[in-house]
């Protein structure tokens, strides 16, 4: 109980100085986010106040360049499957439109070019036993974290403010054992909670908003009571801790080492800057090297609009005697007639205003400075063909000063791939189905907590992909294919057109399954017969009895064979890579497979005979029609057996076949045993 009291003491005044630290950084975020939204300034009314979208333009065409999530590969050490399977996973959450991550993380890269800092909380949960993933956005707002250091792990604190709790949510947590009762109930039966959560915080919040003309103080009635949390992540004494509680009334409802609640033993929450500094935290974004320019266009436009508007309506000077009633010229009214005094003349003088067309020169200017100093230009300029020449080498120096915000934001994938895998591992409850690529397509496996149950840790996380690196691939897949064609042109009988054909279709991105069906020139292969032999596959996965395939041939078994040895591994391998075992789950599935590869041996054998006798007859026919002078009889075709078909099938299926001659020479091979 004394530790608790001195974790929550230590962890107050923390979360004082952490917002004293961060709050003149937020009144910069405020102005961002007014000028992105477009918000306008207060100025007198018949002056131009336009909120021209500069900065705006500038974020959204920067977040256009990296809006791609890049790939992690896990690494586990000698468990290349299991490795597979997390990747899998984690792919499979990231495409979920119901889970929305590709979403959050667009509004994560846009939070962090506005504000210099993207943050996100990745953690996982069992409820009613049943594994969830979560990644939740973290408002910069109400997410603190110690100043003087630039990664989360090596500063003292970190955490989020402002998590509404409602009172039923509370009670419901204590009553699970989650929330410590005793601490749930002294917690609702103060007065002095944070209901409305810190009124700085709240109100950065709102203005934010605001700015968008919501009215949020009438749109946020919740309807329900509760209390503003804090989740709170603490270094003290050498030991992480973790702590939910009200700073406001020092109450902790939940407070346990941080291994305890993740196993990982690590924040789950990730961070990454635009601009990294080690030794601070709230450091500037990419929006800070926009707004003064931005600002200043904007105001050079509207001092432009304001001069054309005095220029088109000039003031004049008057004497005022000379008129009936001066006041008729405080307004303008077409066709009005203004009466003069007999015999005075008026003496109108107008007073010239500039010609401001040099601030348009100098709005250009420095809009092209901001394009070029920030490495994004307008890609409609300059390039005919958007794929060659030069623009491969502008391309790659936009690649190299965007790099530098894509490496922090790929490193942050990094911890959220981690916690992840922490998650999967602390929280999976039941077998989870993952869609595998493999050589031989998509399949489907179930990954198990038991899977999960002898990793101590993952290796590395490793980061690939996004937008930038596509394009450049592109671009480097077509510069390959180009050196392929002068090649095959220039020496044609040097260049093994096997390999061409199927290097031009990689790079074009067919998949492997339609790479082996184009170099298939005698069509012995049956691609709906191919996806046969994958739901069945997939089927026995399941733990489902699959129906025998009575159309089944020698290519059909092979995509089971294959499967079995590229994809089944039940050896089981110690770090130095020795044999210590065999994984009998694993083994048990090879052996279903190997079972329903047998069960298909007698029906292969029968229809290649079929085939086999259909071929010679129809050479017959063709000699028959058309005797070509000294023809020799058809040579008599022994069909194979199953011992030569179990050698064909471990054979790779681009063998010649299908044809009378090539179907004479595989029957030939393997009629040995038969004759």
């Amino acid at each position: 109980m004394a530790l608790n009291q001195d974790l929550i003491r230590v962890a107050t005044e923390q979360i004082k100085q952490g917002l004293d630290g961060k709050m003149k950084r937020m009144e910069s975020l405020r102005e961002h986010y007014d000028l992105y939204n477009n918000k306008v300034v207060e100025v007198d009314s018949d002056v131009f106040n336009i909120p021209f979208p500069f900065l705006a333009n500038h974020i959204d065409q920067y977040l256009s360049n990296i809006d791609d999530p890049p790939t992690l590969t896990f690494k586990i050490p000698n468990k290349p499957s299991l490795s597979d399977k997390v990747q899998a996973a984690w792919q499979q959450e990231m495409s979920s439109s119901r889970s929305g991550w590709k979403r959050k993380d667009r509004a994560e890269k846009k939070m962090a070019l506005l504000c210099g800092r993207g943050i996100s909380k990745i953690y996982a949960d069992s409820v009613d036993n049943k594994y969830q993933s979560h990644y939740d956005l973290v408002d910069p707002y109400s997410f603190i974290a110690d100043p003087t250091r630039g990664r989360l792990e090596d500063g003292n604190y970190n955490g989020e403010t402002n998590i509404f709790k409602t009172t039923a949510s509370l009670k419901r947590g204590a009553a699970d054992g989650f929330y410590d009762k005793e601490a749930v109930g002294q917690l609702l039966n103060r007065k002095d909670t944070m209901l409305d959560g810190d009124h700085e915080v709240v109100q950065k919040k709102f203005d934010r908003i605001k700015a968008l003309g919501v009215d949020v103080e009438r749109a946020s009635f919740a309807g329900q009571t509760g209390v503003n949390m804090t989740e709170w992540i603490m270094r003290f004494e050498g030991v992480w801790h973790y702590l939910f509680f009200d700073p406001s009334s020092g109450i902790a409802v939940r407070t346990k080492p941080l291994k305890e609640v993740f196993k990982s033993g690590k924040t789950p929450f990730t961070s990454w800057a635009t601009h990294y500094d080690e030794y601070a935290f709230w450091t500037k974004a990419t929006a800070d090297d926009v707004f003064p320019l931005a600002e200043g266009m904007r105001f050079l436009l509207n001092n432009a609009l304001e001069n054309e508007k005095r220029r088109t309506r000039p003031m004049r000077l008057v004497d005022s005697g000379s008129l009936v009633d001066i006041n008729e010229l405080q307004e303008y009214i077409p066709d009005n007639v203004v009466l003069r005094n007999p015999g005075k003349d008026p003496n109108i003088v107008t007073l010239e205003t500039p010609d401001a067309r040099l601030t348009i020169d100098v709005v250009k200017y420095m809009d092209s400075l901001t394009q070029t100093k920030t490495g994004l230009r307008d890609k409609s300029i300059e390039e005919k063909d958007a794929k060659v020449g030069v623009y491969f080498g502008t391309l790659q120096e936009e690649a190299d000063r965007i790099g530098i915000i894509n490496k922090e934001y790929s490193e942050s994938y990094a911890d959220k791939g981690y916690n992840f895998f922490w998650g999967l591992r602390q929280h999976l409850t039941k077998d989870k189905q993952v869609e595998m690529l493999g050589k031989r397509g998509m399949k489907l496996q179930m990954l198990s907590r038991f899977d999960l149950a002898d990793v101590d840790d993952v290796d590395d996380v490793i980061v690939s992909g996004g937008s930038r690196d596509k394009e450049l691939d592109a671009i480097q897949s077509e510069r390959q294919l180009n050196v392929i064609k002068e090649l095959t042109a220039a020496y044609p009988d040097k260049m093994n057109p096997h390999w061409v054909i199927k290097s031009s279709l990689r790079k074009a991105d067919y998949d492997e399954d339609d790479v082996q069906e184009a170099l298939d020139s005698e069509m012995t292969l049956n691609r709906e017969l191919m996806e046969e032999a994958d739901q069945a596959i997939q089927d026995i996965l399941l733990g489902k009895q699959p129906d025998l395939n009575h159309g089944a041939d020698q290519n059909f078994l092979q995509r089971i064979f294959d499967f079995v040895r590229d994809e089944v591994n039940y050896i089981k391998l110690d770090k130095q890579g020795n044999q210590i075992g065999i994984d009998q789950k694993q083994k048990d599935l090879s052996d279903r497979l190997m079972a329903y590869f047998t069960a298909h041996e007698s029906i292969v054998l029968q229809n290649v005979q079929r085939k086999a006798r259909r071929l010679v007859n129809q050479q017959l026919e063709v000699q028959l029609l058309q005797p070509p002078q000294g023809a020799q009889q058809p040579v008599g075709i022994q069909p194979p057996g199953k011992q030569e078909l179990r050698q064909g099938v471990t054979q790779p299926f681009e063998s010649p076949a299908g044809t009378p001659a090539g179907t004479a020479s595989a029957s030939q091979i393997i009629s040995q045993r038969l004759a």
